[in-house]
């Protein structure tokens, strides 16, 4: 069995078996510049013992974050790697072989989120149809008006008439909006 030694304040502390030397490096007692010898080989500096800190680093527990598998110093707060609010962390004890990965979309949040794009999209597209369709009845409307006008060189009874028309097609999209916006209401929009 390996007896372990270490130099602390110029005093030889040892023989410690694989687990107790273990055991100094992670209570810190033993550092990376501290001075290790296995046996009765040369002393060396511990960081240069192949392995030592990387087994300390495996068995200790960790704070990842739940959505890039950041290391993260305490339970709460913000990620160091995607800078996310993180409410709760994830504690692993490094015994599964893959890191932890962000959770991937389901194909049902990817529908639902393609549908409400779609209705918000469809929504503006009603009422840009709408704004079009009443520029196209002013349009429609004015153009005439004009054209009577000024041919004529006088407003006479056509100018009631298209006034009349007018406020009939006004009223009728009022009636329109009136009943889509009800329409709305009952669906809970």
């Amino acid at each position: 069995m390996a007896e372990w030694f270490y130099n602390k304040n110029g005093k030889d502390v040892g023989p410690l078996s694989n687990q107790e030397f273990l055991e100094k490096v992670k209570s810190g007692a033993i550092s990376e510049s501290t001075l290790v010898r296995k046996d009765n080989a040369k002393w060396v500096k511990a960081v240069t013992v192949g392995g030592l800190f990387d087994a300390v680093d495996r068995s200790k527990s960790k704070l990842v974050c739940p959505y890039c598998g950041g290391a993260m110093a305490t339970t709460t707060g913000t990620c160091n790697q995607c800078y996310r609010e993180v409410s709760v962390a994830i504690k692993t004890d490094n015994q599964v072989s893959q890191p932890v990965t962000r959770r991937k979309e389901t194909v049902a949040e990817k529908l639902k989120a393609s549908e409400t794009f779609s209705e918000g999209y469809a929504e503006e597209n009603e009422r840009m149809r709408i704004v079009a369709f009443l520029y196209s009845i002013g349009a429609v409307m004015i153009l005439p008006i004009l054209a009577l006008i000024f041919s004529q060189g006088g407003v006479g009874n056509i100018m009631v008439i298209c006034l009349f028309i007018f406020m009939v097609l006004v009223l009728a999209l009022a009636g329109f909006l009136h009943r889509r916006e009800n329409k709305r209401d009952q669906q809970g929009y």
